[in-house]
């Protein structure tokens, strides 16, 4: 038994060795990093150096120039170098995480949150293992859309809503709504949450509609294109819906939106600027509705595959901010015309428009550098 004890630690001293030797090979590749690390007329060979002789704001300097996977290593070498890590300006470094299409245990899941991440994106993500959080988190923006657990994404939901309080947006693109999970998001998340992507998402129903429209009253950009809603939900959204929304999508709900839903909708919530409705089975009274109540909000419309006449259509000359407007049924004569009566206005402009609640996962794309875990 103690030469398994000493044989481990023999183990772990030569791994943590060899992590300090890569490290130091990372700093000396530029002659530029280390030139102001240490001056030139005192500095003997860097890879003479045992980490323990260098102070720790030099130690610092070097792990700032370290991706997050050597920095993740590098802070398993010693109680110091993990100290050393947790500085404020390495901490930085784990505010915006991309785990888009990994396969990852829930352990390292519970490091980057534990370490402040803010924007975390588990888009198409696998997650191996149960999730258990000891502290509550602090995340801003999360996106879980398509990720996957070998244990069931109930479980990685509710250990995430029942520990984080400060949510503002949420993208569950085709996901599965359980009403317990919904519960626990809103419960802590309601008043905070104010971006949330709900496409192709199923089991909508009015309990849980009631839930989400109830409690998120901060809410100014919402999409429920392709979901799965049903009857009364969609009722209970356009009557209760918070007039605080500024983008809704309800794109492809032909079955139960219709005029009388539209106009309901848009005599209670008047700051509205991005308006989708393609396919939902509205006609012409919708759209005088729309432009009566969004005549001096309405900024992007799109009436694709609806019943909507080149008359209608001529009436949204009264609204002064509109720049996109998709629309259908009308010949290229007409949409000519059409073009000349609204100046300014990109009517059917190939490459043109605009989406709803898609900050929820462009957050991400900014983020150009892949996770890569450790070894």
């Amino acid at each position: 038994m103690p030469d398994s004890r000493i044989t481990e630690r023999h183990c772990q001293d030569k791994k943590s060795k060899k992590i300090e030797e890569e490290i130091f090979i990372m700093a000396r590749n530029s002659e530029e990093k280390i030139s102001f690390i240490m001056p030139t007329s005192k500095r003997r060979k860097l890879s003479s150096f045992p980490l323990e002789d260098l102070p720790d704001e030099t130690i610092l300097k070097i792990f700032s120039f370290l991706d997050r996977k050597n920095l993740f290593r590098a802070s398993l070498v010693s109680k110091r170098t993990y100290n050393i890590s947790q500085d404020s300006s390495m901490l930085q470094r784990w505010l915006k995480i991309n785990f888009y299409n990994k396969t990852l245990p829930t352990s390292l899941l519970e490091k980057v949150l534990a370490k402040g991440c803010k924007y975390l994106s588990l888009q198409h993500a696998t997650l191996e293992g149960r999730l258990r959080l000891e502290k509550r988190i602090s995340l801003k923006c999360l996106d879980i859309s398509n990720c996957q657990s070998n244990i069931g994404m109930i479980y990685i939901w509710d250990e995430i809503f029942a520990n984080c309080y400060s949510l503002e947006k949420l993208c569950l693109i085709d996901s599965r709504l359980i009403l317990g999970v919904i519960k626990d998001m809103t419960a802590l998340n309601g008043q905070t949450l104010q971006v949330l992507n709900m496409i192709n998402c199923r089991g909508l129903n009015l309990d849980k509609m009631k839930l989400l429209i109830d409690r998120c009253v901060q809410l100014k950009e919402l999409n429920l294109r392709d979901a799965d809603i049903s009857e009364e939900a969609i009722d209970y959204l356009v009557k209760n819906l918070t007039p605080n929304i500024e983008k809704l999508s309800l794109a492809n709900q032909e079955y139960f939106i219709g005029d009388n839903e539209i106009k309901t909708l848009v005599s209670r919530c008047k700051n509205l600027n991005s308006l989708d409705l393609r396919n939902t089975g509205i006609g012409d009274d919708s759209l005088t509705a729309i432009i009566e109540n969004l005549q001096d909000t309405l900024e992007n419309l799109n009436v694709l595959d609806n019943r909507i006449s080149y008359r209608s259509l001529e009436k949204l000359d009264s609204c002064q901010l509109l720049m996109f407007l998709k629309c259908d049924g009308l010949d290229r004569h007409s949409v000519n015309r059409l073009k000349r009566h609204l100046p300014g206005v990109e009517v059917n402009k190939r490459g043109s428009y605009f989406s709803v609640a898609s900050s929820a996962y462009k957050e991400f794309k900014k983020h150009s550098h892949p996770w890569v875990q450790p070894n």
